[in-house]
C-alpha cells in the first residue's frame, strides 16, 4: 500500500497538473462505483475547475471549484497515472478528460506523461487524461463536500513531518495507548500516514523492538524514534517513494521509486549493523522485520531522576 512518501510524491506532481485544468469529462467503467453514486459524481465533477491537489494521510485530494473535493485512497493495488492519449488501460476504473483553462501543460509534464504502447502515441493537443488504475479494487474514489472534507482530516492524527509535533508531544501519542510500539505507529488516528514499511525502517534505525509496550518507552527513545520517523519519511519522498517487487506504485509518470534500494531492514535477510540474521514476524496481520540484536524489547521504561516520567 503506498504511505506517505508515495502519496505526497503522486500529490505534489498533480498538484502541478490539475491546477492549470478543469474535468471535461469523467468515465467510469461499468460495473465499477464511485461514491456518492457514479451519475451524481460525474454531474458534480464534470465542468468543474480545479484548485490544485492536497494529502491527507493516505488520501489523494484534489480541490474543485465551489467547495468540493474528489477524494483518491489507492489502499493495496491502486495507481494514479497522467495519459495523453484515451486509450483504456487494464484495471482502468475511472477516466478524468483534463483540458486547460488558459494556460499550456509546462514543457516538464509533456516530457514526464508516459508514452508506452499501452498509452499510444505523442499528442500535440493540450489535452491530458487521469487515470485510477485498481487490480484488488479494495481503494476508493469519492466526492466530498467541505463538511466531509473536515471530517475527513479529523480521522487521521498528525502527519509524519508536522512541525507542531515534537519529542515530548510525540512521548503523549506513543503513550496514549497501550499496544506495541508497531502498532501504535501504524494507527492512523495517532500518526496520519505512516505504513508498515517506514514504520519498520524507524523502529530499526531508532533501535527499538516492534514489539516494546508503548507504557515502556522513556521520552529518550521517543524522541530519538522521532527523529528516525521523520528521516526515513524525508528520505522516501527525496526518492519518490518505494516500489516492491510487484511493481504496484509508480508515480503519476508511471516511473518507478527508488527508496527500496536504501531499506535498512525491510525485506533483508541480513543486518546492515551487526550482519546477524533479520528476524520477519506477523505483527497484526503485517509482515515486521528487525534484528533481535540491534533492536531493543523495552521491557521497562528507563528513567533519569524522574524527569522522563509521563
Amino acid at each position: 500500500m503506498p504511505e506517505f512518501p508515495e502519496v505526497y510524491t503522486i500529490v505534489k506532481d498533480l498538484d502541478r497538473v490539475v491546477k492549470r485544468r478543469k474535468f471535461r469529462r469523467v468515465e467510469i467503467e461499468e460495473g465499477y462505483k464511485v461514491l456518492p453514486e457514479n451519475s451524481k459524481f460525474k454531474e458534480a465533477v464534470e465542468g468543474k475547475a480545479a484548485e490544485g491537489a492536497e494529502q491527507i494521510a493516505k488520501n489523494i485530494i484534489i480541490k474543485l471549484e465551489g467547495n468540493a473535493y474528489i477524494n483518491i485512497h489507492l489502499a493495496m493495488s491502486g495507481q494514479v497515472l497522467l495519459k495523453k492519449k484515451n486509450k483504456k488501460l487494464r484495471w482502468e476504473r475511472v477516466t478524468f478528460t483534463l483540458e486547460p483553462l488558459q494556460e499550456q501543460i509546462p514543457k516538464q509534464i509533456q516530457k514526464d506523461a508516459p508514452n508506452t504502447k499501452e498509452n499510444g502515441k505523442k499528442e500535440t493537443n493540450s489535452i491530458l487524461y487521469l487515470a485510477y488504475r485498481s487490480i484488488r479494487m479494495f481503494g476508493k474514489v469519492e466526492l466530498l463536500n467541505q463538511i466531509q472534507y473536515e471530517e475527513l482530516k479529523k480521522k487521521y492524527g498528525p502527519p509524519p513531518l508536522f512541525k507542531e509535533v515534537d519529542a515530548k508531544k510525540f512521548h503523549e501519542i506513543i503513550r496514549s495507548r497501550n499496544t506495541n510500539i508497531k502498532n501504535l505507529l501504524m494507527d492512523q488516528t495517532k500518526i496520519g500516514g505512516l505504513g508498515n514499511i517506514y514504520a519498520t525502517e524507524a523502529l530499526f534505525r531508532a533501535q527499538i523492538h516492534p514489539e516494546s509496550r508503548t507504557q515502556n518507552i522513556s521520552l529518550e527513545k521517543s524522541e530519538k524514534l522521532w527523529r528516525a520517523v521523520k528521516e526515513v519519511t524525508n528520505e522516501g519522498i527525496k526518492n519518490r517513494g518505494s516500489t516492491l517487487e510487484d511493481e504496484l506504485y509508480v508515480d503519476i509518470f508511471g516511473k518507478k521509486g527508488t527508496q527500496q534500494e536504501h531499506f535498512q531492514v525491510y525485506s533483508r535477510e541480513v543486518c546492515v549493523k551487526c550482519k546477524g540474521k533479520i528476524k520477519r514476524k506477523k505483527i497484526s496481520g503485517r509482515n515486521t522485520y528487525f534484528c533481535k540484536t540491534c533492536q531493543e524489547l523495552v521491557e521497562k521504561e528507563k528513567t533519569k531522576e524522574g524527569l522522563f516520567d509521563a
